[in-house]
């Protein structure tokens, strides 16, 4: 059965990287806080942001392959493995949203999120309100299925990965950092 993994990205980094890349379909992911998953083939990774107090998805993508640096970067190019910051693995998607930086889910649907771990939903903070309290997202936290599908309502469709959306990648990389 298929894990369902939100990923915080806190607001500068979506400022400073995110925004540029906006339309680029989410080819592959590697912190070294989602290496601690212990994440499979066939796994989801939902991208997510908390904005003024509110959540925003980000992107998502369904890991097709988890390949080394070493691996990573003799399939796709060092120039890509070097290019964000990155774990000891690379999950490189087999079918991905694209990116977007202010798609933001509505409060009622924010509210019906359930989690596998720990609490089971999100904290809003007072209790009560409607103000997402920046914590609660700061780990990576395990989706039920349904909730994962409330977010998929907020994202384009996913699309398979191709080798020219890793190309699309190389060339926006070029010259960001």
């Amino acid at each position: 059965m298929s894990k369902f993994i939100t990923f915080y990205i806190n607001n500068n980094t979506v400022e400073t990287k995110i925004k540029n890349y906006s339309g680029l379909l989410d080819a592959w992911e590697s912190y070294s806080e989602l290496d601690k998953q212990k994440l499979l083939v066939g796994d989801f990774i939902y991208l997510v942001n908390i904005k003024k107090f509110s959540l925003n998805v980000i992107s998502a993508l369904r890991i097709g392959e988890i390949l080394t640096y070493e691996d990573f970067s003799q399939k796709y190019g060092e120039d890509l493995a070097d290019g964000w910051e990155h774990g000891k693995w690379f999950y490189v998607a087999s079918e991905a949203t694209t990116m977007t930086i202010d798609q933001e889910v509505e409060y009622e649907d924010a509210k019906k999120l359930r989690f596998e771990d720990g609490k089971d939903q999100l904290v809003f903070n007072p209790p009560g309100s409607k103000f997402l309290d920046s914590q609660t997202l700061r780990r990576p936290r395990l989706l039920t299925q349904s909730s994962a599908q409330i977010l998929n309502t907020y994202l384009d469709k996913f699309v398979k990965v191709l080798p020219a959306h890793i190309n699309q990648w190389r060339t926006a990389l070029k010259g960001k950092f």
